[in-house]
């Protein structure tokens, strides 16, 4: 009797710390993915990206004047374009990194969501005259204009508390 009370107890003593251990690992993970996530929000907001997003929007607003957009490519090789081009590039690595650590599930969806949204949408706008030319031109697709090919990229939603990438229709 008393053997069967003590294995009970040991039973009960095992699954509290499994459960406990459980939701310490939860917290933890979900602290993490908010602290991921509100560390790439700052690199976003940096210095640094602050001026390459704001050359890479003007340069790219200034290519809506050409009747013959360019492909990435075609801004890659032009030698008179190479400081355009790595600033493009920095914020388009951005939005890459961002979709595929959203995607492996390392950032808090809700927090990514608030942070992102609006941004991401200006930019998918913003590009999508590059991702189309380049579709068109280039032989090669650069990985970094994915996220925002309505083919092959992901569009950041809001679909009641939970928040996600979802491919577009």
């Amino acid at each position: 009797m008393i053997e069967n009370q003590i294995a009970i107890l040991i039973s009960a003593l095992s699954l509290c710390v499994a459960i406990a251990v459980f939701i310490r690992s939860w917290v933890k993970d979900g602290s993490e993915k908010i602290r991921l996530t509100q560390n790439l929000h700052e690199y976003f907001n940096s210095k640094e990206m602050l001026v390459s997003r704001e050359n890479t929007w003007f340069f790219l607003e200034g290519l809506e004047d050409f009747k013959n957009y360019p492909s990435f490519e075609q801004i890659w090789r032009d030698k008179d374009k190479a400081q355009n081009f790595r600033d493009m590039y920095r914020v388009l690595s951005f939005w890459q990194q961002l979709e595929v650590l959203y995607k492996r599930g390392l950032l808090d969806n809700e927090v990514t969501y608030k942070l992102f949204e609006y941004e991401r949408n200006e930019w998918s706008k913003q590009i999508r005259p590059l991702v189309v030319a380049t579709n068109l031109i280039d032989q090669k697709y650069p990985e970094v204009l994915q996220p925002f090919d309505v083919n092959q990229g992901l569009e950041l939603t809001n679909q009641s508390t939970t928040c996600l990438w979802r491919r577009r229709p």
